[in-house]
């Protein structure tokens, strides 16, 4: 990671075992918008993989505004979409498309417990795949941040 947001932010992983998806591991940093805001070309290079915040025509799922409190729409809340839940679920429905039959699991770690937009995320994703299985993992409570 850059050094300028490493420990810094939030950064997420996951374990995919869907039928039909290659890919297997997935992850996404929050103070990572976009590959191009990667400065150095050696950290763009070996971050070419990393789940990216979509642009509006590729959401599959809807973020909300949530401030440090865990508070939707509360003073200081800014729209989720740059959070590594989202990002990662996001890429992997653009990857399932209308496929709502796929099965298979997601163990998603994450280093902060996941904020009321992402929880909002993880469901509407189980609502649409109701055949995977999504396991959450974080290292420290308080998703707000």
């Amino acid at each position: 990671m850059p050094k300028k947001i490493r420990g810094k932010y939030n950064f997420g992983y996951a374990d995919v075992n869907i039928e039909g998806i290659d890919k297997k591991e997935f992850f996404a940093h929050s103070g990572i918008k976009d590959i191009d805001s990667i400065e150095n070309p050696l950290q763009r290079e070996k971050l070419s993989n990393i789940s990216i915040e979509p642009s509006q025509d590729k959401r599959v799922f809807d973020t909300l505004e949530v401030n440090e409190r865990n508070e939707i729409n509360g003073a200081g809340a800014w729209d989720r979409s740059r959070d590594t839940e989202f990002k990662i679920l996001n890429e992997l429905a653009n990857k399932l498309g209308d496929n709502t039959k796929a099965y298979g699991k997601i163990k998603l770690y994450t280093d902060l417990d996941c904020c009321p937009s992402c929880k909002s995320v993880i469901k509407q994703f189980q609502e649409r795949y109701p055949n995977i299985n999504i396991e959450v993992i974080y290292k420290t409570k308080g998703g707000g941040k």
